[in-house]
């Protein structure tokens, strides 16, 4: 029973870094764009200028492509996952 009592300590312990990270986020860039494989966010390393096109590459090896120029909230473009394969 402690244990599960300590899991859950931790779950709840991660959600709310989560959510201040994506505060943060939402502060100083206005929206939060998430990987479409883990649902990682991913702006948080961003600038967050005024661009058209960006890519980002999420821990989990998927890469992205966002357009922030065509609508109010930024569109995801297209991904795929990072080759693994050297060659």
């Amino acid at each position: 029973m402690v244990k599960e009592m300590m899991q859950r300590l931790i779950e709840l312990n991660e959600k709310r870094k989560n959510k201040l990270r994506e505060e943060e986020i939402l502060k100083r860039c206005g929206c939060i764009c998430y990987c479409p494989e883990c649902h990682d966010a991913l702006n948080d390393q961003a600038d967050c200028e005024d661009a058209d096109n960006v890519k980002y590459e999420c821990n989990c090896g998927e890469v992205s492509e966002w357009d922030f120029d065509i609508a109010p909230v930024p569109i995801l473009m297209s991904k795929n996952k990072k080759s693994t394969t050297k060659g």
